[in-house]
């Protein structure tokens, strides 16, 4: 039932198969005879339709293939390219729905949808990451495996190195669309022992009694 002013539309999801004669093809070929007489030929593109993939946070970064099953029992190789971004779409010329008395086929759109990576944060082309040192490793300074997009990577974790110290790893984030890639940006987290130690503690405490210092600004009184 198509209502006078309104463009006929046709959209099919992977899965829904096809074959058969296009659901809006009668309509058009009946139409067109009227308006232009016997024997006239209709000629109209194909429809559009459209697809949704998945796939994780790496092989979107790097660039990966994919293969989709389309309307009509056919499949094809997807190229996703380095550095796509969650709900980026993908257009593929002449892989929608056939067309009409000639006409040229539709396209396919392909939305992409990225998984989150557990333990990186992106932001634009950069990575962020929080990497846990221990007591000594951040006193101390030291050599830590950090994982990147190329593996895992040994860094230099500097001496006296506080909670929120950043270490930049250059050219080691996402690419960009000039070839280049972003930084990966390492967080260092200072974290203690699972289990209280006792031996710790009392370090700690006669160290401070001698080296008292003072982290926290401090406020003005009010009144």
């Amino acid at each position: 039932d198509t209502r006078r002013g309104q463009r006929p539309h046709w959209s099919r999801g992977a899965g829904n198969g096809g074959g058969g004669e296009h659901p809006f093809e009668r309509f058009f070929r009946q139409r067109g005879a009227r308006s232009a007489g016997p024997g006239a030929q209709i000629n109209v593109k194909g429809a559009d339709v459209s697809y949704t993939i998945e796939v994780d946070f790496i092989d979107a970064a790097k660039g990966t293939v994919k293969r989709l099953d389309l309307t009509g029992g056919r499949r094809l190789d997807i190229k996703v390219p380095p550095g796509t971004r969650d709900g980026q779409v993908l257009r593929l010329k002449d892989q929608g729905l056939p067309g009409i008395g000639g006409g040229p086929p539709g396209s396919a759109q392909i939305e992409i949808k990225v998984r989150a990576h557990p333990e990186w944060r992106l932001d634009g082309s950069n990575l962020h990451a929080d990497v846990p040192v221990t007591l000594p490793e951040a006193v101390l300074g030291g050599r830590i495996e950090v994982e990147t997009m190329d593996g895992t990577m040994a860094v230099t974790v500097p001496e006296n190195a506080n909670s929120g110290t950043i270490l930049r790893l250059r050219g080691k984030g996402v690419p960009k669309e000039d070839g280049t890639r972003g930084d990966h940006f390492v967080h260092l987290a200072v974290t203690l022992p699972d289990k209280p130690d006792k031996e710790l503690a009392e370090f700690v405490r006669k160290w401070a009694e001698k080296n008292g210092y003072e982290v926290r600004r401090k406020r003005a009184k009010v009144g």
